[in-house]
C-alpha cells in the first residue's frame, strides 16, 4: 500500500469487507510509532465505530437488515451508541448521521437497502 495512504506502519489487523460498489478495508494498530500527521484517509473516530458497524450491517447483511426493519430500537440497542447516534440510526436520518461524522455513503447505502426491501 502506498505510504501516502496509511504511512509506513504495518497494521496489526487487516479486514477486507467487499461490497457491490466499494471494497472497505479496516486496519488496526496496537503499538508502534504514531501515525503521520497527514494521512490521506484519516482513521475512524472511535466514538463512531458502533454507528458505522450498525449502518454497515443494514447495508451489507440481509440477516442484520431483517433485525433492523421490524424493531429499529432493539437493533440500535445492540451497539454502543450515544443518544444522538441511536436516534439518527432509528430514524435512518441521513443528515443527522453525516453531521455526527460518518461518510455520506454509509447512510445513503443503508437507506437504499431499506427502501429496496420495502418495495
Amino acid at each position: 500500500m502506498p505510504s501516502s495512504v496509511i504511512g509506513e506502519r504495518t497494521p496489526d489487523l487487516v479486514s477486507l469487507d467487499p461490497s457491490w460498489h466499494h471494497n472497505y478495508a479496516s486496519l488496526g494498530w496496537w503499538g508502534g510509532s504514531p501515525a503521520p500527521a497527514a494521512l490521506h484517509y484519516p482513521s475512524i473516530k472511535p466514538e463512531l465505530v458502533g454507528l458505522i458497524d450498525a449502518l454497515h450491517g443494514i447495508t451489507h447483511d440481509a440477516d442484520r437488515r431483517a433485525e433492523y426493519l421490524p424493531d429499529r430500537a432493539a437493533y440500535a440497542d445492540r451497539f454502543p451508541l450515544t443518544t444522538a447516534q441511536r436516534e439518527a440510526l432509528i430514524a435512518l436520518d441521513h443528515q443527522a448521521i453525516v453531521a455526527l461524522g460518518t461518510h455520506p455513503l454509509l447512510p445513503f447505502l443503508a437507506r437504499m437497502q431499506v427502501d429496496r426491501v420495502g418495495r
